[in-house]
């Protein structure tokens, strides 16, 4: 005899101006439902005919809560068990630094499980090393603005700087992000 039923997820977010994350989902089904078996006397059930299923915990910080519906058959202990993907500083996915004729462009990807990135600091040294200029950044209301209807917090910025004078003498920079969970550094970026 084997019992059979469906496991589900659910996704409650804690950052409040986020009412989900659609890539908060089990990825064998690209859903947040998965079908369960168990043999009578088997000691482990199947998830989608498998030992184990993967599940995505998206860009948002919360709490994913599992759930057993067994249908017709009973079951002991609690049908659900939850796990929280506590807020971090942002992850960067990228980084990079390109020269143009007179501006100097800092790419960067990566998400933002708080939703709350913004101040930032960009310090440029010369091709020896030495200190230029440190330059403070206030991106808060563009990624505000940026993140309202976003189902999920990863993103992708350009920021750009004009040089005066000879922009083949900055040799790198050194990127600092913040949010509401901590800073980060970003590996230090030489341009071409």
């Amino acid at each position: 005899m084997t019992a059979t039923g469906t496991m589900t997820l659910v996704f409650s977010p804690s950052v409040k101006t986020v009412a989900d994350d659609a890539a908060v989902q089990f990825l064998a089904t690209s859903t947040r439902v998965a079908s369960f078996a168990v043999s009578a006397g088997a000691s482990a059930i199947t998830l989608n005919a498998q030992p184990n299923i993967v599940f995505s915990t998206g860009t948002t910080a919360g709490t994913i809560t599992f759930t057993v519906n067994s249908g017709i058959y009973g079951l002991s202990g609690s049908p659900s068990t939850s796990v929280t993907t506590a807020p971090i500083p942002v992850a960067l996915a990228s980084s990079a630094a390109t020269s143009r004729a007179n501006e100097l462009d800092v790419v960067i990807s990566g998400f933002d499980n708080t939703y709350s990135i913004g101040t930032m600091s960009f310090s440029f040294v010369d091709r020896s090393g030495a200190a230029i200029t440190s330059i403070p950044a206030d991106f808060s209301a563009d990624f505000q603005i940026f993140f309202k209807g976003q189902n999920g917090s990863s993103f992708l910025m350009r920021a750009s700087f004009p040089v005066t004078g000879d922009v083949s003498q900055v040799g790198g920079v050194a990127v600092v992000l913040n949010n509401a969970a901590g800073v980060v550094t970003a590996p230090s970026l030489k341009f071409p």
